[in-house]
């Protein structure tokens, strides 16, 4: 459950990994699969056939012949061996699967937060903005009583301060969207209170871009993944050749007969045998599948080369986005913003002293909400950059390494080296 006090983004992390509903959904794959490991090192059952004749309908001279048999097929050329193999990888990837989910899942969470932290930000800002722009309104409705500013003057500030309003009004539209995708990812219930604790400032710093390298793609969860196909692929190919050769099968069997042998009367024999049943691999010896099964596996060995230098871009793309991004907040937070305070500070005072032109004022408080929109967008960029980084190198503190480096799980016949 989430607590009911403010959650900070480590929180929401692990709370989103205890509470989400489909990555609970998506565990029970991992038992699916153990249950076809459980099932595949199966023997078949025998067999047990039963049989009898008369001649009541013949000549009714009481000659019948009963018979019972057991028969047990034994698989050959280790197809229960390879079955075997092949599902311990099924595991092994259901395992993987869910860790990939679950680096998706904390850095959607993540990224959410942090749009959640700056819209509230940037909500309060405008509100300080509005509740500016509404004390000049009050202001020039009563010079313009005095004839110190026009009309066009007491209106200009009216429709900047309804366009104000307006634009919070749409923030908070999304800010309730974005809290309800959020409640969702954290598995609980849409009315839930939803209180954050966290500074934007400090979430930065814990992302920083020099912890990540275009050469941690090793570490990514679905790059295993494919390296597990390839393992799957080898074991399929090896069932595959072993699948050519049928199982033989093994049957005992008794006859008890009764005949007429004139003129002794009803003769009684009984019978015992055994019999061995041999499929002859002559022209279907499996080689479809096992072409197949190949291809599979070569066809697996690229995609990992390709995912591979797909992530080492995706890497390297976000820490080019991130330094650029970075620099931009740097400018708006070192140069921009100040100037435009400082300015804005001015011309209130010389309104105030009646030394300034109104229109002026409000040519800046609209610049200087503009600007302060723009810089908290390119700050939300900035942050979800950094937040993308650690998702694309697979990164987080809470995303389970096991089943990603440790492979000494998986059968021998199936290992392989990674590049």
């Amino acid at each position: 459950m989430v607590s009911a006090n403010a959650l900070t983004l480590d929180e929401a992390a692990r709370a989103a990994l205890a509470n989400n509903l489909d990555l609970r959904a998506a565990r029970y794959e991992v038992e699916k699969a153990r249950g076809r490991l459980i099932q595949a090192g199966l023997f078949p059952n025998p067999s047990i056939e039963l049989g009898g004749r008369s001649d009541k309908l013949g000549n009714n001279e009481s000659e019948h012949t009963i018979s019972a048999g057991f028969a047990q097929a034994f698989p050959i050329a280790g197809r229960l061996r390879f079955a075997k193999a092949a599902s311990r990888v099924d595991v092994a990837q259901a395992m993987v699967e869910i860790r990939n989910q679950e680096r998706l899942l904390i850095g959607q969470v993540q990224r959410e937060f942090v749009a959640i932290l700056l819209l509230r930000d940037q909500i309060a800002a405008n509100g300080e903005f509005i509740e500016t722009n509404r004390n000049f309104v009050n202001l020039f409705e009563q010079r313009l009583t005095k004839a110190e500013v026009s009309e066009v003057d007491v209106n200009l500030a009216k429709v900047e301060l309804q366009r104000l309003e307006l634009d919070n009004a749409g923030l908070g539209v999304d800010l309730g969207s974005r809290e309800l995708d959020l409640r969702k990812e954290l598995g609980v219930n849409p009315a839930t209170p939803l209180k954050l604790d966290g500074e934007i400032e400090n979430i930065t710093a814990r992302f920083s871009a020099k912890k990540y390298a275009p050469s941690m793609a090793v570490n990514r969860p679905d790059l295993r993944l494919l390296e597990l196909s390839v393992d799957r692929a080898k074991a399929e190919l090896q069932l595959a050749r072993a699948e050519a050769w049928e199982d033989w099968t093994v049957g005992l069997e008794y006859t008890n007969e009764s005949t007429l042998d004139e003129p002794r009367g009803i003769d009684v024999n009984n019978f015992a045998g055994i019999k061995l049943s041999i499929p002859l691999s002559f022209w279907n010896r499996n080689q479809g599948k096992v072409h197949e099964q190949q291809a599979t596996a070569d066809q697996a060995v690229q995609q990992i080369e390709a995912l591979r230098l797909s992530i080492r871009t995706e890497i390297a793309t976000g820490l080019v986005q991130a330094t650029r991004l970075r620099s931009i907040v740097t400018t708006y937070q070192k140069a921009l913003l100040p100037r435009l305070a400082k300015t804005s500070d001015l011309l209130k005072k010389g309104i105030s002293e009646g030394l300034t032109d109104s229109t002026k004022l409000i040519q800046a408080q609209q610049q200087q909400a503009s600007l302060l929109a723009s810089y908290l967008t390119a700050n939300t960029n900035y942050v979800q950059a950094l937040i993308q980084l650690e998702t694309a190198s697979g990164g987080s503190p809470y995303l389970s390494k096991d089943f990603i480096n440790d492979r000494t799980s998986l059968p021998k016949n199936t290992q392989r080296t990674s590049k």
